[in-house]
């Protein structure tokens, strides 16, 4: 295991010369794949936070009752007669 980041990094690359260029790209295909799992999971991440963290949608539960029960008697009684 690897103490520090360029500690990993140079024991990737002394491998990746001692192997021949078509495994060197699937360690290189690899690397690119990794990097976008990454920058994928941060991305999700921070529209997650964002999510959380947004007002927009805050108005619909500040959204006032436009009738309430007492206004439906009436009409109700008005069918019953």
């Amino acid at each position: 295991m690897c103490k520090t980041k360029e500690s990993a990094i140079l024991k990737t690359v002394r491998a990746m010369h001692g192997l021949p260029r078509e495994k060197a790209e699937q360690i290189s295909e690899f690397a690119d794949f990794m990097i976008k799992s990454y920058e994928d999971q941060e991305l999700t991440h921070d529209i997650e936070y964002i999510a959380s963290e947004d007002s927009s949608f805050d108005f619909i539960d500040e959204e006032e009752d436009l009738c309430t029960v007492n206004d439906i008697f009436p009409f109700y009684r008005f069918e019953q007669q």
